[in-house]
């Protein structure tokens, strides 16, 4: 019997009941898994253009270190926070994939 992880992945039932892990379930980056950091981009990420650069997105800041660590692994450049004038909010911004040493020059 197989079925579908959130992510596409086809997984297969063990005999003994268990699913195979699909790779986003691993821990790809920073200690975070592949699903982690793709829920943690999407919400920065410009929804027409993720390689654009990351401009002023409120994020929670319990949010900080999951969001800079996708930041990184999806665009090659690093996130800077900011002060919302909130306890629980921070500005990110990030030049983006475009303008990171892995973006298409």
């Amino acid at each position: 019997m197989s079925f579908e992880c959130t992510c596409g992945a086809e997984q297969l039932r063990t005999e003994h009941g268990f699913h195979t892990r699909c790779e986003c379930e691993d821990v790809v980056f920073e200690g975070y898994t592949r699903r982690e950091l793709t829920v943690a981009f999407n919400r920065v990420a410009d929804r027409a253009d993720w390689k654009a650069p990351i401009c002023d997105c409120a994020v929670l800041c319990c949010q900080r270190e999951v969001t800079a660590a996708a930041v990184e692994f999806f665009t090659a450049t690093t996130a800077t926070f900011r002060s919302h004038g909130s306890v629980v909010l921070l500005w990110v911004e990030a030049d983006g994939y475009r303008a990171g040493s892995a973006g298409d020059h």
